[in-house]
């Protein structure tokens, strides 16, 4: 009797974890036709072999810049990931600093929180990088570019300058929701919490984004294994706990 209690909470807890929305992991081997255009359409969003292996590459082409206003200079896709706190949003970009010594570029992974349909109460944790003048921002001829990893934080005032130097080569970004803050992760190291976050905090969309200087300013970046995927509550390994005490205590009896 004692075994079959405490499997049966054990079984509870398992439940509890399975019955959450598990996400996706996307390696783009082929484009997901769940990508749908986010703003305005880049002019590339495609999967191409780079590096070994298949990646999404996601091109600017600068003479296409939106002429509806600058909120559609940014470009990209997203795709739906209705998943419940604690979530998290992770992807690899690859950085060429000897390639865009001469460009204009920005890079980012978005994550959007909030009910679906509804920019009540919605968030956009961001974290990326950018290759500018932040006093010139669109002059590419400007001595004065400087590489920044950042992250969006609307409450702190916008874009938060990250420590971590930029430097060429793969990158792992991540972006943990956890119901009361957004922390940002750049190669598995903490570098920024945001604790003033909205609500409701449910994830719902995943983008993939890159901004368009304008110009001749023409530029691709490659994605890869970007995910949505829940992280297993605490709550599950509490009804595990609970489960071995239940037997704890009926072998002392």
């Amino acid at each position: 009797m004692k075994t079959r209690t405490a499997l049966f909470v054990l079984a509870i807890a398992s439940t509890a974890t399975v019955a959450r929305p598990s996400g996706w992991l996307d390696t783009f081997d082929t484009i997901d036709p769940s990508w749908i255009t986010d703003r305005k359409e880049p002019a590339g969003f495609a999967s191409e072999v780079f590096d070994g292996d298949a990646r999404l590459k996601l091109s600017v082409v600068g003479s296409q810049q939106s002429t509806s206003g600058t909120f559609y200079f940014t470009e990209g896709r997203k795709r739906a990931a209705l998943i419940s706190t604690p979530w998290e949003v992770a992807g690899q970009v690859y950085i060429d600093m000897d390639a865009w010594s001469d460009k204009l570029v920005r890079s980012d992974l978005w994550a959007r929180t909030g009910l679906v349909g509804n920019e009540t109460d919605v968030s956009y944790p961001i974290l990326g990088f950018i290759h500018n003048d932040p006093n010139d921002p669109f002059n590419a001829g400007s001595t004065s570019k400087t590489w920044r990893f950042r992250a969006w934080d609307a409450e702190a005032g916008g874009w938060q300058t990250l420590s971590p130097a930029v430097t060429s080569g793969w990158h792992d970004l991540r972006i943990l929701g956890d119901g009361s803050s957004f922390r940002y992760y750049l190669n598995n190291a903490l570098v920024y919490t945001d604790s003033t976050v909205g609500s409701p905090v449910q994830l719902t969309d995943v983008f993939v984004q890159a901004y368009n200087f304008g110009g001749s300013n023409d530029y691709s970046v490659y994605w890869d294994n970007v995910r949505a995927q829940a992280v297993p509550e605490p709550v599950t390994l509490g009804l595990a706990a609970a489960a071995l005490g239940i037997a704890a205590r009926r072998r002392r009896r």
